[in-house]
């Protein structure tokens, strides 16, 4: 511990200058300290080697990670002060729950710090894991070159006890193969930067279960500090024990977070180490093969891909972690030193080109950009150079000029914007991870939805606008000269002019709902609301009132960056490279017929209500003057379609700010994926299992009173020991439920089965699944009727056919209380009664 923190007395306004060890590795974390001003780091150690690692930083007005004083070892992590600061030190030796009963105001300070804590932590987590992902691609793609490319003819000399290279490219090679993956030759210099993962079997996306955290607790934290600020008040005071419980087990979530960030930061550095430093790393197991077989020139230029990552990685290193050294470096043999020499080479030619007044000329542009505190900095300082042409607007687009002459989009940025599109226009591949593209894409996704903000907010105030601005807020159309003339024709044509008794909104129609207030945001991905991300930034920060925007803009600013800039990744398979813009490069098939209309829309979910009818009925209650009972009402989700192109339908959230709202499903204006029926019931098998947790609170898991999800994992845990299933078939199931990382998808892919075929009388689940689905995910009554002449569901069909006669009779009795003196319901409690009929 710093010599200057005393453990055991009071600190006030406590000095610490820059650099100083606050706690190191093991020291016991005793205190309670708030720091007053300044900023302190904390770090890790990531092996036995000790080497550490930063994880993040804490500013100014917070508790330093006040997690460590509930836990029952000593401190883990080291903290210095990044900066000079001023701390108030509290002595913390007394019981942590007498603490919460004698303090209630400083325990809730300590939550909101937990979960500001968290939340940073997060956050910095899921930038590392989009690096991350960067890396393992490209140590896939290596091996699968290697592989496939057949120049190495012993790769046992390559490998070694921890890493057989022949068994693992082998492995590869049939994976790919057996999932028809398209190998272009070794010599291809695009195939290192294309996204196999699907023909691998991988995904590489992020999601909460790559973390080693219990969801069910996260979702009670997150879920009280939802509690109104005056009943929370009561609750520190009058029952402390409860948010003593939730802020012990959540600091255990925190340390799980933590374990899971060191996890994945082994995990990278050991593929970097693999990739580039290894003696017989991958990259010089590659190059020598292309060398030895196709000479310098092919090697070169399959050099000049790997060597592009390395500089990309190694600079994303330094600047995430603030390293001097790395962890990793170029490693190659003799034979193949002639590469980093040319490297050296062309390094010192770019430092000496003579091209001084346009570099600075682009760099003020950007300075003045990054200056304005934008959320996404950017830099295509070498892409504008290096094209040598007139520093004038160079497109000829007329729609991405109609669109910032009507948004009024600064003059500075509409220059750096049409740099980008056209040396995005002129690469041959849009879609492969090179340095010019993710440059390119860089720029464009940052004053993409800049200028669709702009847009919007001209559009609401202007009767008529140029049909450009048209296309560009329904279909993220922003040059004509991405589109074939066919597409054109078939956007220029297009209009929707159908009904539907869903709530379908275009984004013109969704964004002004927002902006007027007529529906709240949808919640960012951490699932906090617009309303909580306020209220926690208005205690973080003191605002000025003068330099506050109105409270309308602020949530259709919080709409798009929050909900559009995350939902048209998530609504392709290759979110790492996806673009918010309309290029014909991307659709795959003919435009027509991949449009997505509200008549699609209705079509798809029409048909899967008529077959899981209960799919969007939920409890709800019923009030007549002081009488009121459970019953259940059917809402129907939100629909909004999102500009752009994409292959999945997504499920937003289950419900909005409280568990009665409607849910919000996201489809992409442009569906290009294979089947729009199977991706809508995979986005409503997410809706079931999400939407039960919502309703079922912490009862979810519990396998009698949870519902579906209960049930559900219940068999996960269970099937093995059951007696109904044979030893093959508990194989076959294993086998099965390796292929999905969480219960989510495993359920997903049973929902699947159960819907498209087990309806069908097409039997694809086993005995025990059936049982849990036809009680918990029923057929309409006709489909029950047919399906109970086969053996496999006569049992089954004939107690669900009992038990809803059960409840009905028991309704009947229970709902008179509701009967008005002509003995009739009420029109919601008889729907409810007619639909427990079908």
């Amino acid at each position: 511990m710093s010599s200057v923190i005393d453990p055991r007395k009071i600190q006030k306004d406590l000095p610490i200058p820059k650099g100083a060890v606050l706690y190191d590795f093991d020291d016991q974390y005793n205190k309670l300290n708030m720091l007053e001003s300044g900023s302190v780091q904390f770090i890790a150690k990531i092996n036995d080697s000790g080497n550490e690692r930063l994880l993040g930083e804490i500013k100014t007005k917070r508790f330093i990670l006040p997690h460590l004083l509930f836990g029952e070892n000593n401190n883990p992590l080291k903290i210095i002060s990044s900066m000079d600061c001023i701390i108030n030190s509290y002595p913390f030796y007394q019981n942590t729950l007498s603490f919460f009963s004698q303090n209630p105001l400083i325990a809730r300070s300590i939550f909101v710090s937990l979960i500001a804590d968290f939340n940073e932590i997060y956050s910095k987590i899921k930038s590392f894991y989009e690096f991350s992902f960067k890396v393992e691609k490209l140590y896939d793609n290596l091996i699968l070159a290697i592989a496939l490319g057949k120049l190495n003819k012993n790769l046992i000399v390559f490998s070694d006890d921890s890493f057989n290279l022949f068994q693992i490219s082998k492995d590869y090679e049939e994976k790919f193969k057996s999932q028809n993956g398209f190998f272009p030759g070794v010599d291809n210099p695009n195939f290192l930067g294309n996204d196999n993962s699907r023909f691998i079997q991988k995904k590489y996306e992020f999601s909460m279960e790559r973390l080693s955290c219990n969801q069910d607790i996260l979702n009670i934290a997150f879920s009280f500090r939802k509690t109104p600020l005056e009943v929370m008040d009561s609750i520190y005071k009058n029952t402390y024990e409860l948010p003593f419980y939730i802020c012990k087990t959540f600091s255990k979530e925190l340390d799980s977070l933590i374990a899971s960030f060191i996890e994945i930061i082994v995990r990278t550095e050991s593929y970097l180490i693999r990739i580039f430093s290894h003696p017989s790393n991958l990259s010089y197991v590659l190059l020598k093969g292309i060398n030895d077989k196709l000479g310098k020139e092919k090697c070169l230029a399959i050099f000049s891909t790997v060597y592009a990552s390395y500089q990309n990685f190694a600079e994303f290193y330094k600047n995430f972690f603030q390293l001097i050294s790395l962890p990793f470096n170029l490693n190659f043999k003799n034979d193949l030193l002639y590469l980093i020499e040319t490297t050296k080479k062309s390094t010192l030619e770019s430092v000496a080109q003579p091209e001084k007044k346009g570099k600075e000329a682009v760099s003020s542009i950007i300075s003045d950009i990054l200056s304005k505190n934008e959320n996404s900095s950017f830099s295509i300082d070498s892409i504008i150079i290096g094209e040598k042409k007139s520093s004038q607007l160079t497109t000829s687009s007329k729609f991405f000029s109609e669109i910032c002459s009507f948004a009024n989009f600064p003059a500075d940025e509409t220059k750096i914007f049409s740099k980008a599109l056209d040396t995005f226009i002129k690469q041959q591949d849009k879609t492969a991870d090179n340095e010019i593209n993710r440059k390119v894409q860089k720029a464009i996704r940052t004053l993409y939805f800049k200028l669709y903000e702009k847009t919007f907010i001209k559009s609401l105030n202007t009767k008529q606008y140029p049909k450009a601005v048209d296309y560009f807020l329904k279909f993220g159309i922003i040059d004509e000269r991405l589109l074939t003339q066919e597409d054109l024709n078939v956007i220029i044509n297009f209009s929707d002019n159908s009904y539907s008794d869903y709530e379908i909104y275009y984004p013109y129609d969704w964004f002004s709902l927002i902006y007027n207030e007529k529906i709240e945001p949808s919640i960012s991905d951490l699932g906090q609301s617009f309303a909580e991300i306020e209220r926690e930034e208005a205690k973080r920060y003191k605002k000025v009132k003068e330099e506050e925007i109105p409270i309308n803009l602020k949530k259709l600013k919080f709409e798009i960056e929050n909900f559009y800039q995350t939902t048209y990744r998530v609504l392709t398979s290759s979110p790492l490279t996806a673009l918010p813009i309309f290029f014909s490069e991307n659709v795959r098939g003919k435009l027509s017929d991949l449009i997505i209309t509200r008549e699609k829309i209705a079509n798809e979910l029409d048909w899967l209500r008529s077959i899981d009818y209960s799919l969007f009925w939920r409890e709800s209650i019923y009030r007549q003057e002081d009488i009121f009972d459970i019953y259940k009402k059917e809402v129907l989700p939100y629909i909004i379609i999102i500009p752009g192109i994409g292959d999945r339908i997504f499920m937003w959230q289950d419900s909005g700010t409280n568990k009665y709202m409607p849910a919000r499903f996201v489809f992409p204006s442009v569906f290009t994926g294979s089947d729009l029926r199977k991706s809508v019931a995979l986005a409503c098998a997410a809706y079931r299992w999400e939407n039960n947790k919502t309703m079922k609170g912490p009862a979810w898991a519990d396998a009698t009173a949870g519902g579906i999800t209960g049930a559900y994992v219940d068999y996960l845990q269970t099937y093995q020991k059951s007696t109904e299933l044979s030893i093959e078939a508990k194989k076959t199931i294993k086998e099965q439920l390796s292929k999905f990382r969480s219960d989510r998808e495993k359920f997903a892919n049973d929902y699947i089965q159960w819907i498209f075929y087990e309806s069908e009388g097409i039997l694809k689940l086993n005995s025990l699944l059936r049982r849990i689905f036809i009680f918990e995910i029923p057929f309409k009554k006709e489909v029950l009727l047919q399906l109970q002449r086969l053996p496999a569901f006569e049992k089954l069909v004939t107690t669900f056919i009992n038990r809803r006669k059960m409840e009905i009779r028991s309704n009947i009795n229970r709902y008179r209380k509701f009967e008005d003196q002509e003995k009739n319901l009420p029109d919601e409690i008889q729907k409810f009664m007619d639909f427990l009929k079908n």
